[in-house]
Order: structure tokens, then C-alpha cells, then sequence
């Protein structure tokens, strides 16, 4: 909004032909009469060589205020706050979070996920509780297998291994067995295995074939 037009007008102008121009050399007389009258007072201020200063001076403070009303107007003609919000011709607020739209569609699609049910968090558990059960059995197993490598131990008897002659050369033949008990699901099994192993040849690796066997004990 800007503001009203002013009130008052000038006592004098330097430019243009009008009645209230004033020259220059009367100009400099005021204010010659105004700094003179502000060293010697103003007893008189009825006596003309005084009354040019106080016009002088109020010149100046017209001046000052067509300044003023400059700068006013110039502010008050500025455009409004726009007020706080989310659209483009409004202002954020500082604590707004924004996020681009592929974020956004991240954010949907995995709030679209479906969770797991307390049952399928119960499963879960036993699982992990049934996996940690069988780790301690298969350490038992693997000892055992490992005592089973003593010639005293082990109690089957083997007929006859596999012809030699179908196997490479240096090729040897061994067996292992073992009991073991399976806590789960309460039972006795015994483990046969038979194995040959090949010696590396031509630049190849060694190679060990394990044939196994499991019989329930009853």
C-alpha cells in the first residue's frame, strides 16, 4: 500500500522559472544568515536577516522528509509474507522434511511389506533351537566317526573289496562304521561308509569317493 501524498510543499526550488525559485547567491546568504544567527542567537526572529535561516533550515528538514517518504514507500510497496505451507508460492517451515518422489514410492512400497506372524516368529525360534541341537550332534558324530578310524574299534566285516583292476593305480580301499543316537527323534542308527581314494596323477588333484550307508537299530 503506498503512501498518501504529503501535505506540504517547498518555500524554495534552484530549478525551474516559478515564484518560489530561489537563486543561488540568496541560497548561500541563508544559510550565511542561518550559521550566523546560530553563533549570536535568535532574539529577533521577526528581523528579516533572521527569518531566512529558520526558512533555510526548514528547507532542509523538507528535504529530509521527501527522503523518508522514499525509503517508506519503497518498503511498504513490498510484497506481503506469503505465509507458511507446502505449496510453491509459500514458505517452508524449518523444521519441513522433504523427500524426493522416488523416496517417496521407497517408502510406500515397503510399508505395503507384509510382516511375519508371532507363530511364524514361535517356528522361527524352534528352528534355531532344533539347528543348535543338531550342530552338538553332528560335533558328536564327527568324533565318533574320528574314534572309528581305529582299526580295534571298528567290527564289520568286509568279504571282499572292489576288484583293484577297475581302479586307477595306487588306488586304496577303506571302510568305517559307527553308532549314533539321534536325541531328536529318540533312535539308534548305525553308519556304514566304504571309501577309495585316488592318488593325484598327470597334474590332477587326489580324489576321495565316500559310498555311506545308515541302518535303524531297533
Amino acid at each position: 500500500m503506498a503512501l498518501t501524498d504529503k501535505e506540504y510543499e517547498k518555500f524554495y526550488k534552484e530549478t525551474g522559472s516559478g515564484s518560489d525559485k530561489i537563486a543561488a547567491a540568496n541560497k548561500a546568504y541563508a544559510k550565511t544568515a542561518f550559521e550566523y544567527s546560530a553563533t549570536h542567537g535568535f532574539s529577533d526572529i521577526i528581523d528579516d536577516y533572521r527569518l531566512g535561516p529558520i526558512i533555510y533550515m526548514m528547507q532542509q528538514m523538507q528535504d529530509e522528509l521527501d527522503y523518508l517518504r522514499t525509503e517508506i514507500d519503497a518498503n511498504k510497496n513490498k510484497a506481503s509474507f506469503p505465509g507458511f505451507g507446502n505449496k510453491n508460492i509459500q514458505a517452508l517451515a524449518g523444521n519441513t522434511t522433504t523427500i524426493s518422489s522416488s523416496q517417496a514410492s521407497a517408502i510406500t512400497a515397503n510399508t505395503a511389506k507384509t510382516g511375519i506372524t508371532s507363530q511364524e516368529q514361535k517356528d522361527i525360534a524352534n528352528t534355531k533351537s532344533e539347528v543348535a541341537n543338531n550342530v552338538s550332534e553332528i560335533s558328536k558324530n564327527k568324533t565318533a566317526i574320528s574314534t572309528n578310524t581305529n582299526a580295534v574299534v571298528a567290527s564289520i566285516r568286509v568279504g571282499s573289496y572292489p576288484p583293484s583292476n577297475n581302479l586307477l593305480a595306487g588306488t586304496t580301499q577303506s571302510h568305517g562304521s559307527e553308532i549314533v543316537y539321534d536325541a531328536r527323534q529318540k533312535k539308534y542308527f548305525l553308519n556304514i561308509y566304504y571309501i577309495e581314494d585316488t592318488p593325484a596323477t598327470g597334474g590332477k588333484k587326489g580324489q576321495r569317493i565316500i559310498r555311506a550307508g545308515q541302518i535303524e537299530l531297533r
